[in-house]
């Protein structure tokens, strides 16, 4: 994967959840878009890596709850493929 490519969705919340939150089919959720920059070229599941997250609508409302100390699942549509916590805040606060 190179780096500032990928770019999945986030969603706030515990990083111990292993299912979507749905609602019948519907999804419950606010999905973020994110870009991951400074991404290791391959990472191994059970790997850990820091990077960088592009939030792509900065300064949209979206975003408010992306603080640090916020934990996130990542998410490839429905699929829950990692999860994290932010570091620190939008602009390094």
């Amino acid at each position: 994967m190179t780096s500032g490519q990928y770019r999945p969705h986030i969603v706030l919340g515990p990083v111990t959840q292993r299912s979507v939150v749905v609602d019948g089919r519907t999804l419950v959720e606010t999905y973020i878009g994110v870009a991951f920059v400074g991404v290791p070229e391959k990472l191994n599941p059970g790997e850990t890596a820091e990077v960088e997250l592009a939030l792509m609508y900065y300064p949209n409302p979206i975003y408010d709850g992306v603080q640090a100390g916020a934990t996130f699942t990542v998410r490839e549509g429905a699929t829950i493929v990692g999860y994290g916590a932010v570091l620190s805040n939008p602009g390094g606060n």
